[in-house]
């Protein structure tokens, strides 16, 4: 289930946004998002245009895994993706090529409303201070 929440959403709000080269790279790619702080995984193939949610990845293309906490801070822009890499809180497995493209595609979509909202939640979070 959280699987198709996560392709859902970046089906809804995300995938048409990004440059359709970049969309053409993705094509066929598996993704793996890990939470390491509560051991869950969410993972996906992009086809085509869309996220397909899928029930595990053995060996994802992209695997991507750090804490609840810092995926919503990076989620609400109060986090660079990129410190959070060297501070290795982020840790980027496959192709940190592909990675290091979508974040900068990633950087350049405006989410105002997703963002504040986002902000809100990451402020109560425990150890939000120290973000």
């Amino acid at each position: 289930p959280g699987s198709f929440a996560l392709a859902s959403g970046l089906n809804l709000l995300v995938i048409d946004r990004l440059p359709a080269e970049l969309r053409s790279k993705l094509h066929g790619k598996s993704v793996a998002i890990v939470v390491t702080d509560v051991a869950f995984e969410f993972a996906f193939r992009v086809q085509g245009s869309r996220c397909v949610a899928m029930g595990s990845v053995g060996q994802p293309d992209l695997k991507l895994a750090a804490t609840a906490a810092d995926f919503a801070a990076i989620a609400a822009g109060t986090a660079d993706a990129d410190t959070l890499f060297f501070q290795r809180r982020l840790v980027i497995e496959g192709d940190v090529e592909l990675a290091t493209e979508l974040k900068h595609s990633l950087d350049a979509i405006e989410f105002p409303r997703l963002r504040w909202l986002l902000r809100a939640v990451v402020e109560r979070l425990p150890g939000a201070g120290a973000m």
